[in-house]
């Protein structure tokens, strides 16, 4: 592996490092929001499309798995795989 594409791999470790680090701030932060605002988030979305507690838990529950799946899949994933590929050669 030339230095150059050494360095590139290096970089774009450290970039997906950061989004992941980011990802998961994110999710957290939407998890408290979710327990924080749970009331406020009935009100709102109960008002607007008529749905039931249980459905606005269902799809806050889904769209937080969806996000985790998505940080883990876009970048956690890709960067331990590349400082696997790294740290081998």
């Amino acid at each position: 592996m030339s230095e150059s594409t050494k360095s590139l791999l290096e970089t774009l470790s450290q970039v997906l490092a950061y989004c992941s680090i980011l990802g998961i701030l994110l999710l957290l932060a939407a998890i408290g929001l979710s327990m924080v605002g749970r009331g406020f988030i009935y009100q709102l979305h109960g008002a607007w499309f008529g749905l039931s507690v249980h459905e606005i838990d269902l799809f806050v529950y889904g769209w937080l798995g969806l996000l985790k799946i998505c940080i883990f899949v876009l970048f956690v994933i890709p960067w331990l795989s590349l400082r696997w590929a790294l740290r081998s050669k």
